[in-house]
C-alpha cells in the first residue's frame, strides 16, 4: 500500500506564539511520518522545530488581501496554487490553523481546537474573522478533527451539519517525559501559570485573586508566556502586586517539565478552552492543577484537579488555598498523574491516521 501524501500549511510553524497549535501538528507528524508522505508548506521561515523525516516546501498560497504588494502576492499565489495542483493533485490537506485548501477540487481535514471566537466576539472583533475563516475551511472538510468531547458537543451546536464528520482525537502530554517518584516530591511556595494572558484566559480575574485575604499568605505567581508589557508592568504596580508575579519568558520542555514539579499548584482560570494542554501536562509531572469549572476540563482532568469559578476571585484564592493543603494535594496529585497516563500522543496519532486513511 503507497503511502499517503499530505499537505500541511505550517503557519504554526512560522509564528512564536500558537504553541499548543504546533505541539499536536509535531507530536501527531512526528509519530506518522513512516505512514505519511508530510509536506510542510511554508511562506515564511520556521521558527519552530519541524519534525524529522517532514519535507518542507516554500509557498505563498494564502490569501493575504493586506499585502502592499497585493497585486504581486496575488501573481505568486495563482503561481503556487498551480504549482501544488501539478504536483499534488490526490494529496490531503490539512491546515494548522484556518488555512483553506486552494486547489480546485479540495479533499481537506480540519483540526478544530474550540469554539471560542463562536462564544466571546464580543470580546474582540477579531474573533468574528477567526469565526468566518473556520466556516470555510469547516464547509470544505470531509472531516473534522476535535481536540475533545467538549469541543465536539460545541461545534454541533454552532454547526448541526457537521454532526457526522466528526471525530475526537484529545492530546497527550508525554512530551515532557514520564512520570517517576520525584514527581511527587515536596513543593515549593509558588503558584504557576502557563499560557496566553489575553481575553478570555481571564488573566484579570487570577490578579484580582491574588488581593483576596483567601489567597495562600507568601504564595507568588510565576508566569510562563510572553514577556509583560509596559501596560501590564504598570497594572501590577497600581495593584500592588509587581513583587509578587514573575514572569519566566517562554521556555523550553526540559525547564517547564522542572516548573511544573516543583510548583504547589497550576491555576488556570480561563472562561473557554478547547482542552488546555497545560492542564494534562501539569497532572504528568503530579503537579496540582487548579481549574475553572468548565466541560472540557472535568472531561480531561475528571477528579484529578480542584475548580472554582472563574468569574469569582474569592473562588480562585479559596481554590489556590486548598491546593497548598498537604493532604489532599498528594491525593490530586497522584490521581493526576494516573489521569495523564491514559491521554497519549500515540493515540491521537493513531487515529488521525485513521482519520486521512478514511477519505
Amino acid at each position: 500500500m503507497s503511502k499517503l501524501t499530505v499537505l500541511v500549511d505550517g503557519v504554526a510553524f512560522e509564528n512564536s506564539h500558537q504553541n499548543g497549535i504546533w505541539r499536536v501538528f509535531y507530536e501527531v507528524m512526528r509519530r506518522n511520518a513512516e505512514s505519511v508522505n508530510y509536506v510542510l508548506l511554508l511562506e515564511n521561515d520556521a521558527v519552530k522545530e519541524i519534525p524529522p523525516n517532514v519535507v518542507t516546501r516554500r509557498s505563498f498560497h494564502r490569501n493575504d488581501s493586506r499585502s502592499r504588494k497585493f497585486v504581486l502576492r496575488r501573481i505568486a499565489r495563482r503561481r503556487a496554487i498551480q504549482g501544488l495542483e501539478r504536483s499534488f493533485p490526490d494529496a490531503i490537506w490539512h491546515s494548522t490553523y484556518l488555512t483553506p485548501d486552494p486547489r480546485r477540487n479540495p479533499k481537506s481535514v480540519v483540526t478544530a481546537y474550540d469554539c471560542t471566537s463562536e462564544k466571546f466576539f464580543y470580546f474582540d472583533p477579531v474573533l468574528c474573522q477567526q469565526t468566518s475563516a473556520k466556516l470555510e475551511c469547516l464547509i470544505q472538510a470531509k472531516h473534522v478533527m476535535a481536540i475533545s468531547n467538549s469541543t465536539k458537543d460545541d461545534l454541533c451546536l454552532f454547526y448541526p451539519w457537521l454532526s457526522d464528520r466528526v471525530t475526537v482525537a484529545v492530546l497527550g502530554a508525554e512530551h515532557l517525559g514520564l512520570f517517576d517518584q520525584y514527581s511527587l516530591g515536596k513543593r515549593e511556595a509558588f503558584c504557576l501559570f502557563v499560557g496566553n494572558r489575553g481575553m478570555y484566559k481571564n488573566f484579570l480575574t487570577l490578579l484580582d485573586s491574588m488581593l483576596h485575604p483567601n489567597w495562600p499568605s507568601g504564595m507568588p505567581l510565576k508566569v510562563v508566556g510572553a514577556r509583560f508589557s509596559d501596560d501590564e508592568l504598570s497594572l501590577f504596580r497600581y495593584k500592588g502586586l509587581e513583587s509578587r508575579i514573575e514572569n519566566l519568558g517562554r521556555v523550553n520542555d526540559s525547564a517547564l517539565r522542572d516548573l511544573y514539579r516543583r510548583a504547589a499548584c497550576f491555576v488556570f482560570p480561563s472562561l473557554s478552552e478547547g482542552f488546555g494542554l497545560p492542564v494534562v501536562e501539569s497532572q504528568v509531572c503530579g503537579t496540582v492543577p487548579v481549574l475553572s469549572d468548565l466541560p472540557v476540563f472535568r472531561e480531561v482532568a475528571g477528579d484529578s484537579a480542584i475548580y472554582f469559578d472563574p468569574y469569582s476571585s474569592g473562588s480562585i484564592a479559596t481554590a489556590v488555598s486548598k491546593a497548598s493543603t498537604s493532604d489532599l494535594s498528594l491525593k490530586i496529585r497522584e490521581n493526576a498523574v494516573k489521569n495523564a497516563r491514559e491521554l497519549t500522543w500515540d493515540r491521537t496519532a493513531e487515529l488521525t491516521l485513521r482519520c486521512y486513511q478514511d477519505l
